[in-house]
């Protein structure tokens, strides 16, 4: 019975973690959660590079929406499965994600990252088993 009971504390552990969605996969970030129109979209001019977010998917946080700042100006806000593109000027930019729901645990965290012209970088936005929330380069 001991045992029973483990094996079910674990798999509840580990369903908690979120799941990642394929780079090309996962739904667009829908256009009222975009805040920021000028950085969706195709790129501009050749001096900007391109940041792709990606929201896990799993029973833990499925009900969290995240709000993405940019540089300190609110940017978009991205659910379980979405996707977005954002185009930015090369150089340094500040990257803070926030839980957006009244009923998640209200953490944050910010990352910065360097933007050069014409390349991609990819961040996986994910729910630790542990706990709170991740936003990790993951290209």
């Amino acid at each position: 019975m001991r045992n029973l009971a483990n094996l079910c504390f674990l798999t509840a552990l580990a369903s908690c973690a979120s799941r990642p969605i394929d780079p090309d996969g996962g739904v667009p970030v829908p256009d009222d959660a975009v805040f920021r129109r000028d950085i969706i979209g195709p790129a501009t001019t050749n001096a900007a590079g391109t940041i792709r977010f990606l929201r896990d998917w799993g029973f833990g946080g499925g009900g969290c929406v995240h709000e993405v700042r940019i540089d300190g100006a609110k940017a978009f806000k991205i659910g379980v499965r979405e996707r977005i593109d954002v185009h930015l000027p090369a150089g340094p930019h500040v990257i803070h994600l926030q839980n957006e729901s009244f009923y998640c645990p209200s953490v944050s965290v910010s990352q910065e990252t360097t933007v050069r012209a014409g390349d991609t970088q990819v961040f996986r936005i994910q729910l630790p088993a542990a706990g709170g929330i991740s936003l990790s380069r993951v290209q």
